[in-house]
């Protein structure tokens, strides 16, 4: 008579105990035991008939289980807890220590920071400015004059998790070009009159009308407008603004009468 008194030995070769991994998980067990009757390996609850699975998981905590069971009804297990980091690193992108994308000035740094230590290719304008590994943060000098840049910042953690930033920066130091038609410094106009305002400018903010310091209007682009202004002298001031901050303004001082003719002629005064 044979008496089998020893459960099945079980040996797992991956993952082990409060080990990372990747998203992918190579789940490598063997089972020692000339008589087994059943076995399975379970996953977070979930049951399968093999000693090697290649499985995706989320990031987070996993509890891998193995039973095994032989013809005398003795049971082996073993249960190892891991962890899986599915997730890429999140960046923060800074020029100048500044959140924008149009600027007025010429940059002169451009700061990464990473939220895990990782492989990191920093790109601007298809030319590779940095390559190399960051544990947190880097600062990167910047020679970049007036123009559009296409920034692009690639990561890679140590777990095979990657992601690629990108991001637009212009970099405008020129004003708008403003152009007045119908009106002139020191002109005579009727209480009602038409004027034409002109703006050359990609990134316009707006186009803002001031009459004696106070808001008189806020256009979106160039347009006709009417003055409509009481009789006597007035202040005229007429601003284009970008989205990079660059201004262009015209003043103008007229005096406002009663039954004057009104013609189109461009502004003299720039």
């Amino acid at each position: 008579v044979y008496v089998d008194g020893v459960p099945p030995q079980i040996s797992v070769h991956g993952p082990t105990n409060s080990t990372t991994h990747g998203r992918y998980v190579v789940i490598d067990v063997s089972i020692a035991e000339d008589n087994l009757r059943d076995f399975y390996v379970s996953v977070d609850g979930e049951r399968y008939n093999s000693t090697h699975l290649n499985i995706s998981l989320c990031s987070g905590e996993h509890v891998l289980y193995v039973y095994a069971e032989d013809l005398a009804g003795n049971i082996g297990s073993i249960v190892i807890v891991f962890y899986v980091d599915a997730d890429p690193p999140n960046a923060t992108i800074l020029v100048d220590d500044k959140n924008i994308s149009i600027i007025n000035w010429c940059p002169e740094e451009l700061f990464l920071n990473v939220s895990e230590p990782c492989q990191a290719a920093i790109l601007i304008n298809n030319e590779t400015v940095f390559s190399g590994q960051i544990s947190e943060e880097i600062r990167i000098p910047l020679s970049l004059e007036e123009g559009e840049y296409d920034i692009v910042v690639r990561l890679v953690d140590d777990y095979g998790n990657a992601v690629e930033y990108h991001r637009i920066l212009i970099v405008d130091r020129s004003p708008p070009i403003l152009r007045i038609y119908g009106l002139e410094d020191g002109a005579e106009i009727n209480t009602s009159w038409r004027i034409r305002i002109g703006v050359s400018e990609e990134h316009l903010a707006n186009i803002t009308i001031l009459v004696d310091d106070e808001l008189y209007a806020i256009l979106d682009h160039g347009d006709e407008i009417e003055l409509v202004l009481s009789p006597g002298k007035h202040r005229i001031s007429i601003a284009a603004y970008d989205l990079a901050g660059n201004t262009a303004e015209k003043k103008y001082s007229v005096r406002v009468v009663e039954n004057v003719e009104e013609e189109e002629t461009q502004d003299v005064t720039g």
